[in-house]
């Protein structure tokens, strides 16, 4: 699982957390202040209060995905991976999905800028099936 020292997997000190009357996976590393910035990135969205990069337009306009799709990507979606020490600060990768398509939407938290998005199924060799988690090549 190769995403550099920087990504904290979601299959390392896993632990169960109730959410939404639902249980998810959460790192344990993973403060309750990180779950509330969780919460707080969706809020931003659904107030589109968010930005994108000029790397996001980029690839975005590329790879033909809208906005409304990322939008719908991060408000439905989990985080699963972290990077904490990100170049820029703090930032998180969501996996989510729009209509019938999967996405990954790389974000940063605070404040909430659109880094890159892609449809994971274009990079299979990359991702285990489930498109949670890189894979060693």
């Amino acid at each position: 699982m190769g995403t550099g020292s920087s990504g904290t997997h979601l299959s390392q000190k896993m632990r169960y957390f109730k959410h939404k009357m639902m249980l998810k996976w959460v790192p344990e590393c993973l403060s309750p202040a990180f779950l509330k910035s969780a919460k707080q990135i969706q809020q931003i969205v659904e107030k589109d209060q968010h930005r994108f990069t000029l790397h996001a337009l980029e690839r975005m306009i590329e790879r033909k995905i809208q906005p409304a799709a990322i939008k719908e990507t991060i408000l439905n979606g989990e985080i699963i991976e972290f990077y904490p020490e990100d170049k820029y600060g703090p930032s998180c990768l969501i996996m989510g999905s729009s209509g019938l398509d999967t996405f990954h939407v790389l974000c940063s938290l605070n404040p909430v800028w659109i880094i890159t998005a892609y449809n994971p199924a274009f990079y299979s060799e990359k991702c285990d099936k489930s498109f949670k988690k890189r894979v060693s090549l």
